[in-house]
């Protein structure tokens, strides 16, 4: 039979254990930063070990079931919303698409995978959206990654075509608009929202990266002005960084100015970037050449298509030619 001070011992152990658990929620709220610093910290260590696994990149498809163990470890920590954005937008190693980098995009992989319901609804995108503006727009790596990720070769992914051309055809559709189709009023109300949430400080730090030392960086900065609210600012900047020594540069000035109907850079365009090495810099050369409206732009679209070596540049541009053939309007087929 339990005694009294059995009881009462018992009583008091539970009422600790309760204290324990009360005091360590608050703590956890109270020091939001520091527990969200160490999560992401050891989410990063995880994922480097499971990244060791994987010495030729993430497996093609599905991670499979030690990615899905990860992911649950951290679901529910992640779903109360600990995880450090800033620290982890700070550690991203550069270029961001090899090897050195697979343990943040597991981390993010996890990350949005654990989090679905909190990020793909609308109020919840645009929460989410706004959170990430600091960490990314105040930071000269960002316009730099956004670069690589559009232009490099994806060898952080095991699989016999790392062109990332899906991936990179979406993200250049968001920021580009390069779809033929139209765009719904739901989301192009959420866009300009998302937009407006962008302060003078984000904007003074991708004004200021347009004279990082880092040529790619600046190429960065340019496509991130784009969303600019003054489009006079956009294009006085774009024909300054025409005369910028980096070929990189002026293939992005040439680019923006033509999706914003200038046509200042169409002999960058046409001398520089339809006989590029890399095929997503001809396609964005060609793209924007035919934007620029000019009378010799056309004829040397065709030419550079006939000699085009990738068939999904090729693919996409003579579409674009057929349109404008069918007798759409230029206009219509600029969508930024």
């Amino acid at each position: 039979m339990m005694t009294t001070a059995c009881r009462r011992g018992r009583k008091a152990c539970w009422i600790a254990c309760a204290g324990l658990a009360v005091t360590l929620v608050v703590a956890a709220l109270s020091y939001r930063p520091i527990v969200s610093r160490v999560v992401t910290q050891w989410a990063l260590g995880d994922a480097r070990a499971l990244a060791s696994r994987w010495p030729k990149g993430i497996p093609e498809g599905e991670p499979g079931a030690e990615f899905q163990a990860f992911v649950e470890k951290y679901r529910w920590i992640f779903l109360q919303g600990f995880f450090d954005r800033s620290y982890f937008a700070s550690t991203f190693p550069l270029p961001g698409i090899g090897l050195e980098s697979m343990p943040h995009w597991l981390v993010i992989a996890a990350y949005a995978q654990a989090r679905e319901k909190q990020i793909t609804g609308e109020e919840q995108g645009f929460s989410e959206f706004v959170a990430w503006l600091d960490p990314v727009l105040l930071r000269p790596s960002s316009p730099e990654l956004l670069v690589e990720l559009l232009t490099s070769d994806w060898t952080m992914v095991d699989d016999k075509d790392r062109s990332g051309g899906l991936p990179k055809s979406m993200l250049a559709n968001i920021l580009f608009k390069v779809d033929d189709e139209p765009y719904e009023e739901p989301w192009v109300t959420w866009e300009a929202r998302c937009v407006a949430q962008v302060q003078d400080r984000h904007w003074n730090a991708i004004l200021r990266d347009l004279d990082h030392p880092r040529e790619k960086v600046r190429t960065g900065a340019l496509l991130f002005l784009l969303f600019h609210p003054s489009p006079d600012l956009l294009s006085a900047k774009a024909r300054k960084a025409l005369a910028d020594p980096s070929s990189w540069v002026r293939l992005a000035a040439a680019g923006v100015l033509a999706l914003r109907g200038d046509a200042s850079g169409a002999k960058v365009l046409a001398g520089e970037g339809l006989a590029h090495e890399r095929w997503e810099v001809r396609w964005w050369a060609a793209y924007t050449l035919f934007l620029t409206e000019t009378p010799e732009a056309v004829p040397l679209i065709e030419q550079a298509m006939a000699v085009e070596p990738d068939k999904w540049v090729k693919g996409e541009i003579d579409e674009l030619l057929k349109a404008h053939r069918d007798g759409k309007p230029i206009s219509e087929l600029r969508r930024r």
